[in-house]
C-alpha cells in the first residue's frame, strides 16, 4: 500500500485533528467534572483531617 506524498499529508492532518479533538474534548468534560465536585472538596478534606485526629 504505496501512499502519494499528498495522501500521507491528508492522512496525517486527520489523524492529528481527531487526537486534538479528543484531547480537546477530554480537557473539557475533566473541568467539568471538577466543577461539579468543586463545591464539596472543602467538606471531604474536613471529613480526612477528622476521621486521621479521632483514629484510635
Amino acid at each position: 500500500m504505496n501512499l502519494t506524498k499528498d495522501q500521507g499529508d491528508k492522512l496525517f492532518t486527520k489523524k492529528v485533528t481527531e487526537v486534538v479533538i479528543r484531547l480537546v474534548l477530554i480537557f473539557l468534560i475533566a473541568a467539568l467534572c471538577f466543577e461539579i465536585i468543586k463545591p464539596f472538596t472543602i467538606i471531604v478534606v474536613w471529613g480526612i483531617i477528622i476521621s486521621v485526629a479521632i483514629f484510635p
